[in-house]
């Protein structure tokens, strides 16, 4: 467990610098691609048997443009990944000295979130989580090495209810290891399907998602009045897979207009998943429904 939460926390850590790298790289790529564009824009009209030359705006007047939205883009990202990575960077020097701080007594919960990879445990009036599984029993006694900016638990002991003398270490979470395993090898095989289905898979999907969602939205909202509450989940649902679809489609637009014979292979991939992750949604949401 120890070894295994180490490696988690990296691997999370590496994972959220390079969301952030994308952050920064892509809309200034965009905003590149968008400036030559306007600067190299050339054209012509007759007017009165004289040919009328005309070209983009100024390229000294675009060039302060671009350095504007670039660094306004730029300021922003640099905020998201601020807020994203801070707490992560903070605690990597505690991870390597093992200065971890430490809760014990009895475990009074253990729960997962939906869209989560952590379970949580409350112990000593302390939420600490775990990536993947905590493997700890209720109203057992533990004690828990935790990292202070994250509250990831890197450490865990079972202690005997009465001597706290140690029991046991907390073990390896075997089973949600093998599922991760199980999602890489889904995910190779998407990547190599994706240039046969492009986009056929996320249009069968969307036709399916989003009817669906709209039907729960108007039902929950008719049926308690949460029309715009955050427990209203297909409303979120909604925005958030048509805000990822529009990134995702514009990326793809992005990467042919740069070259046409390029097939985006990268986007192809994530809008796949995507398109499983609407799938696996409406049947989660079916089958509690029905």
């Amino acid at each position: 467990m120890f070894i295994f939460q180490i490696i988690t926390f990296f691997l999370q850590l590496g994972f959220l610098l390079l969301c952030s790298g994308m952050f920064i790289f892509f809309p200034i790529e965009i905003i590149t691609h968008k400036y030559k564009e306007k600067v190299n824009f050339k054209t012509h009209i007759n007017y009165g048997g004289v040919r009328y030359n005309i070209t983009g705006r100024s390229e000294r007047y675009l060039k302060i443009e671009k350095i504007i939205i670039k660094a306004i883009g730029v300021a922003i990202a640099i905020l998201i990944t601020m807020y994203m990575t801070v707490p992560y960077l903070l605690d990597v020097p505690k991870l390597i000295t093992g200065n971890f701080n430490y809760v014990t007594g009895q475990v009074t919960k253990v729960s997962t979130k939906k869209k989560d990879f952590n379970e949580y445990v409350y112990i000593g009036g302390k939420e600490v989580r775990f990536f993947f599984s905590a493997n700890v029993e209720k109203n057992s006694r533990y004690k828990i090495g935790y990292l202070p900016n994250t509250s990831r638990a890197i450490y865990g002991e079972k202690l005997d209810n009465y001597t706290s003398k140690v029991e046991d270490k907390i073990g390896f979470p075997i089973k949600k290891i093998l599922f991760f395993i199980g999602f890489f090898v889904a995910l190779g095989i998407i990547a190599f399907v994706a240039h046969y289905i492009v986009f056929k898979l996320l249009i069968l999907s969307s036709a399916i998602f989003y009817p669906f969602n709209i039907y729960l939205y108007i039902k929950s909202g008719l049926a308690y009045g949460d029309w715009f509450s955050k427990n209203n989940e297909p409303l979120g649902n909604i925005i958030l897979f048509g805000v990822v679809l529009m990134i995702f489609w514009g990326l793809y637009f992005v990467e042919k207009r740069k070259d046409q014979d390029n097939e985006a292979p990268l986007t192809l991939v994530f809008i796949q998943v995507i398109a499983i992750l609407q799938i696996v949604l409406v049947l989660s949401e079916g089958l509690h429904l029905f």
